[in-house]
C-alpha cells in the first residue's frame, strides 16, 4: 500500500488515543476497586501507559492491569482478546518463552471494572529497546525468530482462528477517517484492503504475534521481553 492510505489510517489510531486525565484517573480507580475486591493489596498505583490501553502497575503488588480502552472502542468483545492474550502467554510461559505472562498473585481474568475489561500480567522491569544499537536489533531479531518458531508449535483456538479480526477493527478506523479523507485516497484504502483480503489462503496458516513492533518488545536485565499479544491469530 502507498504511504497515503498509512498515513491516513495511522490518523485515524491517533484520533481514538486521545485519552484525557479524568479517563485515565477514571479507569485505575475502578480497576483499583475493583482488584481490591480480589484481595489485592493497591497502595500506589501508577499508569505505565495510555496507548491502546491503559496500563497500571498496582504497585506494591508485582501486578499490572491491561485495561482495554482504545481497543474497545474498536472491538465487539474486547473480553475475548484478553483471553487470547491470557491463553497464548501462558502456553509461551509453559514453553520456556521470555513473555510477559498473567501474573499468578490473583486470578487473571479478564475481569471487568465500571464496564471495562483488563487482564492482570506479571510485572516485569523493562527497558526500550534501541533499534538504532546493531546488538540489540540483532538480539530482537533472534528473539523474534524464536518466538515466531515458538507460536507456529502451539495448537489453534477458537480465538486465535477468527478470520474476522483484525478486519472489524481495520472497518473503524476506515470509518473514522472517511469523511475527513480525500476521495482518492479513501478508494485507494479500499482497494488495498480489498487486495489483502483476497490475498488469505486457507493453507498454509502459522501463528503469529501480529503486532511485532518495537513498541511490544522491551529488555528486562538484558533478556529480550515480548508482551501484547491480544493479535496472536493463525495467519499467512
Amino acid at each position: 500500500a502507498s504511504v497515503a492510505p498509512r498515513a491516513c489510517l495511522m490518523a485515524a489510531r491517533m484520533k481514538l488515543v486521545e485519552f484525557d486525565t479524568g479517563l485515565v484517573s477514571s479507569v485505575v480507580g475502578s480497576v483499583v476497586r475493583a482488584v481490591q475486591r480480589l484481595g489485592l493489596r493497591v497502595d500506589e498505583p501508577r499508569v505505565l501507559g495510555t496507548g491502546a490501553n491503559v496500563v497500571v502497575h498496582l504497585k506494591p503488588a508485582p501486578v499490572v492491569a491491561r485495561v482495554a480502552t482504545l481497543t474497545a472502542e474498536m472491538r465487539q468483545n474486547p473480553a475475548d482478546y484478553l483471553r487470547r492474550e491470557r491463553d497464548v502467554t501462558t502456553a509461551l510461559v509453559g514453553r520456556g518463552m521470555d513473555v510477559v505472562g498473567p501474573t499468578n498473585v490473583v486470578d487473571p481474568g479478564p475481569h471487568q471494572a465500571d464496564g471495562r475489561w483488563f487482564l492482570l500480567v506479571s510485572h516485569r522491569f523493562l527497558e526500550p529497546v534501541d533499534l538504532t544499537s546493531d546488538s540489540q536489533a540483532k538480539a530482537v531479531g533472534r528473539a523474534l525468530a524464536d518466538l515466531e518458531a515458538a507460536l507456529a508449535e502451539l495448537p489453534p483456538t477458537s480465538a486465535a482462528t477468527d478470520r474476522g479480526q483484525p478486519w472489524g477493527e481495520i472497518g473503524t478506523l476506515v470509518e473514522t477517517v472517511s469523511s475527513s479523507t480525500e476521495p482518492r485516497a479513501m478508494t485507494r484504502i479500499i482497494e488495498a484492503l480489498d487486495r489483502l483480503r483476497a490475498f488469505e489462503p486457507d493453507d498454509r496458516l502459522r501463528m503469529v504475534h501480529g503486532d511485532a513492533h518495537r513498541v511490544n518488545v522491551a529488555f528486562d536485565r538484558g533478556r529480550v521481553v515480548w508482551f501484547d499479544f491480544e493479535d496472536a491469530n493463525h495467519r499467512p
